[in-house]
This record gives structure tokens, sequence and C-alpha cells, in this order.
């Protein structure tokens, strides 16, 4: 009887879907990365990223760390190597996912190309191969995306611009149903409206953690459902690092590693507290999707001759005032300018205290540390995670210029913030 306890107690951990990589497992991992890519690059490689690096197939746990095309059957405190690619660091940031016993990868980023590839795995040949799709596939895959019953959700895509051009934003959303492998334009305002934000994207077992700036959204894959969380409420923001995922935990590192703690997601225990705050994400194909009207393209060439007519009888209108002209363009270029001033206005108005403002002008100084910027806004009765978050609010807010911050020459370990007040007493006459 004892010898069957023990035996079942030796398989109870590994009879369930893990993933943390053991140190033995990890190891091996990042000796193989190494062999490629040398030590230190493999060195500072996170591997405990979730469903972003563990996926489930068969009852088997497979690992495909992010940006690479290793494929690593885990077993135990041991691992085998499944892949024979060479090719490695094309799609970092892919979405993972398992469908029908078949290991996929879905967009990613890499050598200055954002994809919109669909590839599968194949355990034949131990290689990736590309899967072609139909319908209306996204221009580029990158950002978040889940899966609930047949269908792939991918939504607020971008497309790095190489710091050469701005990033391009995709504003629509779309699903892959994954059994005929047909993409579809769909929509849904819960999730539209976070495009243009910066955010992390965490995979966890049974979530997807969308963090933003102020506030972050939480989506339970299972139950298709979505909460929105406050990050200064759970003491974190985008500067923390991430340190692990292991189930439905996220670990995040302290801002200050010296003074702060661990900071621990429980996704289950959040979800559990705003249940019934939680409201269901219904995605609706888009218009675009209707019939083809053979009339259209006649109505819209009728739109633009129509267009074009007028604009010509506008210019000969305007050919012998041109003095008028002249005067109409400095009248359209006075409002744009008072339009600027009085946005910041509006900004420093509705959001920084007039108090914290006149803290500024009052004190005279142009150059002061992290204390002394807290004690003018008014804040250094908080936590220091709550101190951290709440003046990198208020400072956003501040017109850009205002305040910049630099390495202090008696201390590298501590910022010098250097402000601006021509820059606020001038916005200030203005008003």
């Amino acid at each position: 009887m004892k010898r069957i306890i023990l035996v079942i107690l030796m398989y109870l951990p590994f009879g369930s879907y893990s993933q943390i990589l053991t140190k033995k497992q990890e190891t091996a991992i990042k000796n193989t990365i190494a062999n490629h890519f040398g030590e230190q690059f493999a060195k500072n490689i996170n591997l405990n990223l979730g469903r972003t690096n563990f996926q489930n197939l068969a009852g088997d746990t497979l690992f495909n760390p992010n940006g690479f095309n290793y494929v690593f059957k885990l077993t135990y405190d041991t691992l085998m190597r499944l892949d024979q690619s060479i090719f490695h660091g094309a799609d970092n940031n892919r979405f993972l996912f398992t469908y029908n016993n078949t290991l996929y990868a879905l967009g990613g980023y890499g050598h200055f190309t954002t994809n919109n590839n669909l590839k599968q795995f194949n355990f034949t040949n131990h290689g990736w191969q590309f899967v072609s799709c139909q319908g209306e596939t996204p221009p580029f895959i990158l950002g978040p995306a889940y899966i609930h019953g047949k269908y792939l959700y991918s939504f607020n895509n971008l497309k790095g611009g190489n710091n050469v051009e701005k990033d391009l934003f995709d504003t629509n959303a779309y699903r892959l149903n994954i059994e005929t492998k047909q993409w579809e334009r769909v929509y849904n305002n819960l999730l539209i409206k976070h495009n243009i934000e910066r955010r992390w994207i965490y995979y966890t077992k049974d979530y997807l953690l969308l963090l933003y700036n102020l506030n972050s959204i939480v989506i339970n894959v299972k139950l298709n459902a979505i909460i929105t969380i406050n990050n200064e409420e759970n003491g974190f923001g985008l500067t923390n690092e991430l340190k692990r995922i292991n189930g439905d935990s996220v670990f995040l590192k302290p801002f200050n590693e010296q003074k702060g703690k661990e900071v621990i997601l429980d996704l289950n225990q959040i979800w559990q507290s705003k249940a019934k705050q939680s409201k269901a994400i219904n995605w609706e194909l888009q218009l675009a999707q209707e019939p083809h009207n053979p009339y259209k393209k006649m109505l819209l060439a009728s739109i633009v001759f129509s267009i074009a007519l007028v604009i010509l009888l506008v210019l000969l209108l305007k050919k012998n005032k041109s003095s008028l002209q002249l005067s109409l363009k400095q009248n359209n270029s006075e409002p744009d300018l008072d339009e600027t001033v009085k946005d910041v206005e509006q900004n420093i108005e509705n959001n920084i205290q007039k108090k914290v403002v006149e803290n500024f002008l009052n004190s005279q100084k142009t150059e002061m540390s992290v204390e002394e910027l807290d004690e003018l806004l008014e804040i250094s009765h908080l936590t220091d995670d709550s101190r951290r978050l709440r003046r990198h609010r208020m400072l956003i807010e501040f017109p850009e210029g205002f305040i910049t911050r630099t390495k202090s020459n008696a201390d590298k370990r501590s910022f010098i913030y250097k402000l601006n007040l021509d820059l606020l007493k001038e916005i200030k006459k203005k008003k």
C-alpha cells in the first residue's frame, strides 16, 4: 500500500499541465540557444512565460520559446528536442496555440517585418510549415489573440516602424475559423477602444491579461468575458518587469528590487472578486462583409466627380482674389495655434490641481530631486509604489518639454528633474 501511495505522489506533480521549467530543463534550453546565439544572449532570456511558450498537446507538454523555432517535449525533469530547425528570429511575440492535436504559431515580428503568417509544426518532418488561409486576412499580426470555440480572435495589432517611421495600428479586429482557415473581419466595442494604447500581453492558463498605462483588462478565455482592473489599486504598473507566469498567476518584479516586494497577480482571485462586473464579449461581423453591390463603383465615381467639380468652381471664384486668399490663410493659421494652446490649458485645468501648478511656480526651482518633486506634487505621504504610480500619472498631463529627467552627477543611481518654468508661465499668461 505504501508503495502505491509513493508512486501516486511521485507522478502527481506531472499529471497536470505544468507551466514552469525545472532548473535542469531551463539550463538545457538555454544551452541550445547559446550554441546558436551566444551565452550572453541566452542568459538574459525569460523562458517561463506561461502559455506564450507552453502548450499541451494530446497529453504532452510542448515548449516553444518565444521568437525561436525550437520545439521541445517536456517529460518529468527531462526534455527532448523535436525540431531540426536552423532558422530563427522571424516571429517574435507570435501567438502560440494548439487545435485538433496540431501546434500552431500565428504572426509575430522579425527581420524588420511584421508578418501575418499561420504556421504549423510538422512532427513527421520535424519542422514548421506555412498554412494557407483564405478570406480577409489581417495585413499584419502583432497583438493579443485568444481562442473560443472554433474561432481565433485577433485584435489591437500593430506594425513596427523600425524606428524609421511611426508604428502603424490596425483598428480592425479579425477572427479565424481554425477548422476552415477562413478569416473574417469582426467588431467589438469592448476591445476596440484599446487599440492605440501602450500595453503588455501576458497569457496564463485560462486568461489573457493586457496591461495598460492606468487600467488593465483581463479576458476569461473559457467564459469569453472581460473585466477591467485598476493598476494602482493592485500595486503594479507598466514599469514592473515580468518575472514568471505559473498557471493563472503572474509574478512581477518590484519597481525597486532592493526595497519593494514581488507583486503577485492571482487572476483566479481577481476574477472572482469582480465576477459580477464582467461583461460578455460578443463579436459581430463587419458591415464590409455585405453582398457585393454592382452599382457601388458607379456611385463612388459620381461622388468623386461631384467633389472635383465643386473644387474647380471654388478655384475659379478665387482666381482674382489673391489678397483675400492670403488673409484667409493667415486667419486659418491663427485658430490652429489658439486651439493648441486651448487644449493644453484645458489639460492643466482638468487633470492637474491648480495648487500643484502654483507650487511649481512659487518654488522657483528649476532642478530638484525626486523627493523634492514629490513634495511639490503633494504625494510624499503615499507608499513607494503608490507614489511612483501617482507621480507618473500626474507628470504625463503636463505639456511636452516642461519636465525632463537626467542622471545625477553625484549619484548615478539617482535622477535629477529639470523644470521649464518659463513654459508654464507662458501658458498661464495666455489663459
